[in-house]
């Protein structure tokens, strides 16, 4: 019996594919669906292959798919009605098999599409990383084609299908294409609906899936329970019409489809909630504080990874002009004090800190805190869990805002900053990941610098540190050789723009190309001796690449020099930010041309000429380097730093003649 339900179902299955690809039709739609990919994707974005299938690529394919999947089912379960050989195939005693063999010839037959993404993939590179990210995609996708023509065969199996049932199941694939996305803001759990996985474009290929945690697991065992239910729906509704009695395969499945899809679905929705009540808090004190930090000494122990220790020994500073006794400090909760020095007390984010002795103005006292605890820090974004911090025996990521040590907050303090300060950070017993910071590195897993404002940790197997002339690059394995070439060329352009910003003493330049630049402080502010640029992997174009470059070193070199810049959005513009853009359209213009002046005002009349708004401030600049050369542009520079609240007041139209003034230009 088995072995003639099996035959039928070969049979079946082999007349279903030659009907579906043996056909002019079918080559065609291939030949448009390898060009759509190839206009969309070759040579428009630079990201690895593994990080394509995950996004763009992998999404579009998916979501297109899943379209083809419902007018080919709709197709196959009325090609026995319009050939009019539905009443001899109701005929033969035959189950389940003949539908089956049916439904699998087209999902092979779709299954066939995704070869066209493969090669978009494979053709970015590198290897490795396509043959990393192959899996997951053929099995997400295979499993989101299973479902969908599974539904369509549910659904239309037993109806008569006409004009009017395409236009159904277009409708059904719009609304489960845009409902979820535009629901998800507001309510979460709805890109549980989200069968076609649209609307997630942020992949880390530092991190892999490690920022989604369990979900994807919890979304997959939800459709894979969704599935069988659709399967068994079918062998039911052929066993009542057929044989007027209930299937013992259907009523095994339904209970074990029921607990998957129900499973998957509460641990998803239950991964939301939880994402959902750690939603972060600006925390400051009301009033500004009495003291400083002015140094710190911090160690993380990871001989436990899902149990980390700390310890982080701090000298305090009192800044203020009374005794200081008492004192707080910001932790986040997450983390048990274990021991201290002194006496403290824990409310939540805030450690209460006394000292057995009260200090002087100018005095300084030590304090020691270790601490433990496993951080999972995670934000919502367009109903998709990704972890924002998190410390992982498979990878480490701590932003300044995950208050990983111990810092002080007060009024008017920039987000994710502290004063700046003395820091050095050792990683004990590390899991074999690859450790990295924003800190010059002093040894094996040990970092430290002076005037550090923020510390960002990652860790991760797919982490390469490499060093590249003055620049320290910081990126994915996948991202290695575009990482060089940015590295390249930040290095040029540190080597070109430095000399034009005094008592910096640049020592390198750390760049981080991590994809991702969420919870960083502003411009990333430098620490001493090093510019500091965390960045994605974005795509060079040829006529802002450059300037891009120049603008992001000049930030940090500017406030190494102790200018001022206020990154806050919707604020009125200052003389200062013209003054800051001019001079960065000066060094733009002084690497293009190798610093020759009249080639420089050349080409600043052309682009005037061809529409460009005259910059009277870059114009000043300019007439001061062809009198004054180099040493004019530094002077203005220093001016300008050192000038930065006057600059802020100063009228728009007296900035020229105040440029003019301190190059010595008459």
């Amino acid at each position: 019996m088995l072995k003639g339900m099996f035959s039928r179902f070969l049979v079946s299955f082999r007349t279903e594919l030659k009907l579906l690809v043996i056909n002019w039709l079918y080559p065609l739609l291939h030949m448009l669906w390898g060009a759509l990919f190839y206009q969309l994707f070759v040579g428009k974005d630079n990201r690895s292959a593994q990080a394509l299938l995950e996004t763009t690529v992998g999404r579009l394919a998916i979501g297109l798919v899943s379209l083809i999947g419902l007018f080919m089912a709709g197709i196959s379960t009325s090609r026995s009605k319009r050939f009019r050989f539905q009443e001899l195939e109701e005929t033969y005693p035959t189950g389940f098999e003949v539908i089956a063999g049916r439904w699998a010839a087209g999902f092979v037959a779709l299954f066939l599409f995704l070869i066209e993404p493969l090669l978009v993939a494979v053709y970015q590179g590198p290897l490795t990383s396509w043959v990393e990210g192959v899996p997951v995609f053929l099995f997400e996708a295979g499993l989101t084609i299973a479902f969908i023509t599974a539904l369509a065969w549910v659904l239309l199996v037993r109806q008569s299908f006409g004009r009017r049932e395409y236009l159904i199941l277009a409708a059904v694939w719009l609304a489960f294409l845009l409902g979820p996305s535009m629901l998800a803001d507001r309510f979460p759990p709805a890109s549980l609906l989200n069968f076609m996985r649209q609307g997630v474009s942020f992949y880390s290929d530092v991190w892999g899936r490690l920022i989604y945690g369990s979900q994807p697991l919890w979304f997959n065992l939800f459709y894979l329970g969704l599935f069988l239910f659709c399967l068994a729906v079918m062998v039911q509704t052929i066993s009542i019409h057929r044989f007027h009695s209930w299937s013992k395969i259907a009523i095994t499945f339904f209970p074990m489809a029921l607990i998957l899809a129900g499973w998957g679905g509460m641990c998803y929705v239950g991964g939301i909630q939880r994402a959902t009540l750690q939603q972060q808090k600006e925390l400051t004190l009301s009033e500004p504080v009495s003291f400083r930090v002015i140094d710190y000494q911090v160690v993380m122990d990871l001989a436990n990874p899902r149990l980390p220790h700390f310890r982080a020994m701090l000298e305090i500073l009192n800044t203020g002009e009374n005794p200081l006794e008492e004192f707080t400090l910001q932790l986040n909760p997450v983390f048990s004090l274990t021991q201290s020095n002194v006496e403290i007390k824990r409310a939540g984010d805030w450690i209460y800190v006394r000292f057995p002795h009260p200090l002087a103005t100018g005095e300084s006292g030590l304090l020691t805190l270790d601490y433990e605890g496993a951080l999972r820090m995670e934000s919502i974004s367009n109903g998709v869990v990704e972890a924002t911090d998190f410390i992982d025996s498979r990878g480490i990521r701590l932003t300044p805002a995950a208050r990983w040590y111990p810092v002080s907050v007060s009024t008017g303090q920039p987000p994710n900053q502290h004063e700046p300060c003395r820091f050095s950070l050792q990683i004990r017993n590390d899991p074999g990941l690859t450790v990295a910071t924003n800190l010059p590195a002093i040894g094996e897993n040990y970092f430290a610098a002076e005037q550090v404002s923020w510390v960002f940790l990652v860790a991760s197997p797919r982490l390469v540190v490499e060093q590249v002339d003055e620049v320290t690059l910081i990126t994915a394995r996948a991202d290695l050789e575009p990482g060089r070439e940015m590295a390249a060329d930040y290095s040029r352009a540190l080597r070109a723009i430095a000399p034009f910003f005094t008592n910096t003493n640049v020592e390198g330049l750390i760049l981080m190309v991590l994809g991702e630049e969420g919870g960083l402080p502003a411009y990333t502010p430098p620490v001493a001796g090093y510019p500091i640029t965390v960045t994605q992997r974005y795509v060079k174009q040829p006529n802002t690449w450059q300037y891009f470059v120049t603008r992001t070193i000049a930030v940090d070199l500017w406030l190494m020099m102790g200018g001022r810049l206020n990154a806050a959005y919707n604020r009125p513009i200052t003389s200062l930010d013209q003054a800051f853009e001019a001079v960065v359209y000066f060094l733009n213009l002084y690497q293009s041309e190798q610093g020759d002046a009249e080639k420089m005002l050349t080409r600043l009349q052309s682009a005037y000429d061809n529409g460009m708004v005259v910059n009277e401030n870059l114009q000043a600049l300019l007439e001061i380097y062809r009198q004054g050369g180099q040493q004019a542009i530094v002077a203005t520079v220093r001016e300008m730093t050192r000038r930065s609240a006057e600059l802020e007041e100063l009228p728009y139209d007296a900035l020229p003649a105040w440029i003019r003034s301190t190059g010595t230009v008459q």
